[in-house]
């Protein structure tokens, strides 16, 4: 019940998705619906887990994937209409994400596009310490994308190969192109990014203590560099 200041950050990767993160600040225990509306036309199905909705055309192709990717947050379908004009509108399916939560709520919600004719990439989750979400995409010829998004504090991702992922970033992510061999870095709000015993970006010595805004850093054959930052 009362007024539950919302926030919302959108990150977009190139190739794999939108990435949405809502922070409530919401008082004692309440109960929550993020809608996402689908097209016309367009029609969807809850995969057995409730963690994912494959959304499909009316040729049957497999067009968008809708993860709400943390546990117990539900997803369902509900019928609802969409209004592209004034006095008109037309029918439309509607993905409800549903949760109860205490407190302040760090909720993130993963749309991935089908990219021509390859389907969405793959989600897995990552076993991480102090991490709102620790996920790698997956898509086509093997091209993937570690993605951490943090709280504000040190997290450590546990990758399948045994190695890790350490950030303080608020956002952080390592994209990988086995194809094309051009791997780059990137964090928001973040003072480094280390992968194991190699470091990807790391604050300048005499830096202020403040988190920056975003740095990027590509891989070349003399390792990890920064080649853009800003506010």
């Amino acid at each position: 019940t009362g007024v539950v200041p919302h926030h919302r950050e959108v990150l977009l990767i190139p190739g794999f998705g939108w990435i949405v993160r809502d922070v409530l600040q919401g008082v004692g225990r309440q109960a929550y619906e993020a809608r996402w509306h689908l097209a016309p036309g367009l029609a969807g199905t809850v995969t057995d887990d409730g963690a994912c909705v494959h959304v499909r055309d009316a040729s049957g192709a497999r067009r968008l994937d809708l993860h709400a990717p943390r546990a117990p947050d539900t997803l369902r379908l509900e019928p609802g209409w969409i209004s592209a004009r004034y006095g008109a509108r037309e029918a439309a399916e509607v993905a409800v994400r549903a949760w109860d939560g205490d407190g302040a709520q760090d909720v993130v919600t993963l749309i991935l596009p089908a990219m021509g004719d390859q389907p969405p990439a793959r989600v897995i989750p990552l076993a991480a310490d102090g991490a709102a979400l620790a996920i790698r995409l997956v898509a086509h010829a093997g091209e993937a994308v570690e993605l951490l998004i943090g709280e504000g504090r040190p997290l450590v991702a546990r990758l399948a190969d045994g190695d890790t992922l350490e950030t303080d970033a608020r956002w952080a992510w390592r994209r990988t192109s086995p194809e094309s061999g051009s791997d780059v870095a990137a964090t928001i709000q973040g003072r480094y990014l280390r992968s194991g015993a190699d470091t990807i970006l790391d604050a300048p010595a005499g830096a202020a203590p403040s988190a920056p805004g975003w740095r990027v850093a590509a891989r070349g054959e003399g390792g990890w560099r920064e080649v853009s930052a800003g506010a």
